[in-house]
């Protein structure tokens, strides 16, 4: 049995692009997160320490924000393993959104890894 957890538009800030006028500012990225887990504790006793404390994770991959980034794969490389490495997860999805990317064209471009 798998459960998920999911975390949509979660707002990101940072450095991220090819160019250094694409890294001057931080840029608005958006996440969707999806944690594959086994619920069925929490399910039973209703108690947040037998869970994934999606507050948490949110936490702990708007931090990331602090970094500078070339491309957005590797920051959703860089999402899916602070996951793994810190949460009882079997697998995490990561969604990234990068509004902007192809102005004119398109309303965003986006990515998504499972790990």
């Amino acid at each position: 049995m798998t459960d998920t957890i999911h975390i949509r538009k979660l707002a990101l800030w940072t450095r991220i692009g090819i160019t250094d006028d694409e890294r001057k500012e931080p840029q608005a990225l958006f996440a969707d997160i999806t944690l594959a887990c086994d619920l069925s504790l929490a399910g039973r006793t209703d108690l947040i320490s037998d869970t994934i404390d999606y507050r948490d994770v949110a936490r702990d991959i708007r931090a990331l924000g602090n970094h500078t980034f070339s491309t957005v794969e590797h920051l959703a490389h860089r999402i899916a393993a602070l996951i793994k490495e810190n949460y009882p997860v079997t697998s995490a999805t990561v969604r990234i959104e990068k509004p902007g990317a192809l102005v004119c064209f398109a309303d965003h471009a986006a990515i998504t890894i499972t790990r």
